[in-house]
């Protein structure tokens, strides 16, 4: 069929009318999505308006916490802000049941964790009464209280055992570590407590997931840190109070401070010569400025030990490493495992390059050392209490065995290869030109 002009005109117009429509929509569905951007996209309208309706919310629940503050420090005569203060002007805005008030720490400070119920927001009141905004529920753990591990059994917060002050008798542990149960010392977290046996047995903690092989450390309890030093004069550039070790023989009960025994201290005969110190500086490639000469030698070492002695006195003990210390193939790093060979002496290494191998094993919660006189003490001290003997075993009943953790008879409390065939160094000086030959290596509690 033949269609005329005029038709095939008319079938043209229809054409470019479903065009049209076409295009219509599709700008329609443009203008749209625009829109709907604008009202609830990441900058959109409905979102800076919900933004700034939490903003407020926040600067007013701020702002009623900063005044509660301020009336709890009027309330304590301007000393240090009190928590039942606190908890009591601030239930003035937010009512009896609307708060709580807890103990706790922010970036290492020292204060209150406020939540407000009805938001779920919290606070943090220094003891000075400053006060951060610290999001919905996102808080360090109150010191001394228990976090909570993951579902390995890893702490993810540094803990005490069984929640309030760490003690000798509560041992805290570290963040990224989880209880270990052993032959001699079962326990668990959350299941029960650890007794008093335990504790002599010596508990275990590991850096390592369920069923997998990681270092492992036993916990030394140390009831009083003057049992360890005495201070002295002056402070650290850490504003730490100086300390010097005392040091025990065993054959009586009555500690050594002498010149010929001591920590912490340089040796002059070898502490003074570059190339002994040069070991350490390239393998603690990062601190060469703490090595430089004898006198930044000796200011490291006594910072240090001041460092230790704070952390014991914090937590009431130390971890010392349950085998003798080896080397990681994996890390480069200090490992506390079994089955593997220790590290020795060489021509190369020395005492220095154990030394600073010591201090290569580090996490986010914890440093490393190798062990110092007065807590290679403190550790036989502990011992004796739970009549073991240590005046005439250790050191004299040495096993042949060259690996770690092998031998079924040496074994204390948990610990491993002190009867090992290797003298054990410590940090301990005698005389001018010698360290003293008996002890191991450490992983101490010293918290970031």
């Amino acid at each position: 069929m033949i269609k005329t002009k005029k038709e095939r005109n008319k079938d043209m117009n229809k054409g470019i009318t479903l065009i049209a429509l076409v295009i219509t929509i599709i700008v329609l569905l443009i203008l749209a999505a625009v829109s709907i951007a604008t009202l609830t996209g990441e900058n959109g309208i409905l979102t800076r308006a919900n933004d700034a309706k939490t903003s407020t919310e926040i600067a007013e629940e701020k702002e009623k916490v900063e005044l509660a503050t301020v009336a709890a420090l009027a309330d304590d005569n301007g000393g240090d802000i009190k928590e039942d203060y606190l908890k009591q002007e601030l239930e003035k805005y937010f009512g009896t049941d609307g708060i709580s008030v807890t103990p706790g720490e922010n970036n290492g400070e020292e204060g209150f964790i406020v939540t407000i119920d009805d938001s779920g927001r919290q606070y943090f009141v220094d003891k000075n009464g400053n006060v951060e905004e610290l999001g919905n529920g996102v808080v360090n753990p109150p010191s001394g209280e228990p976090g909570n591990p993951d579902d390995n059994g890893i702490f993810q917060e540094t803990s005490t055992i069984n929640g309030g002050e760490a003690t000798a008798n509560n041992p805290t542990i570290p963040a990224g570590f989880r209880p270990m149960d052993t032959d001699t010392s079962s326990w668990g977290y959350g299941t029960s407590a650890p007794s008093a046996e335990d504790l002599g047995n010596g508990l275990v903690i590991t850096d390592a997931q369920e069923g997998e092989v990681g270092n492992e450390f036993v916990w030394i309890p140390v009831a009083s840190v003057s049992d360890m030093a005495n201070a002295t004069s002056g402070t650290d550039s850490n504003d730490n109070p100086n300390y010097q070790g005392k040091l025990y023989t065993f054959t009586s009960t009555e500690a050594n401070v002498t010149t010929s025994y001591r920590e912490p201290d340089t040796v002059s005969s070898h502490d003074n010569n570059s190339k002994y110190l040069d070991i350490i500086k390239g393998i603690l490639t990062d601190n060469v400025a703490d090595y430089a000469d004898i006198n930044t030698f000796k200011t490291t070492m006594q910072e240090d030990y001041n460092a230790m002695i704070k952390s014991v006195g914090e937590y009431g003990g130390f971890y010392v490493s349950r085998y003798e210390m080896s080397k990681s193939t994996i890390t480069n790093q200090a490992a506390s495992v079994a089955n593997v060979t220790p590290l020795v002496n060489d021509s190369n290494n020395r005492w220095y390059g154990l030394y600073a191998y010591g201090k290569t094993y580090n996490t986010s919660s914890v440093e490393s050392s190798m062990i110092w006189g007065s807590q290679y003490d403190a550790m036989m001290r502990w011992m004796q209490g739970n009549d073991v003997d240590v005046t005439g075993n250790i050191g004299n009943n040495r096993n042949t065995g060259t690996t770690t953790g092998t031998s079924g008879t040496d074994i204390i409390n948990n610990i491993y290869d002190l009867y090992g065939c290797h003298y054990e160094w410590t940090l301990e000086a005698t005389d001018t030109g010698l360290r003293v030959g008996r002890g191991r290596w450490l992983r101490q509690q010293l918290f970031t």
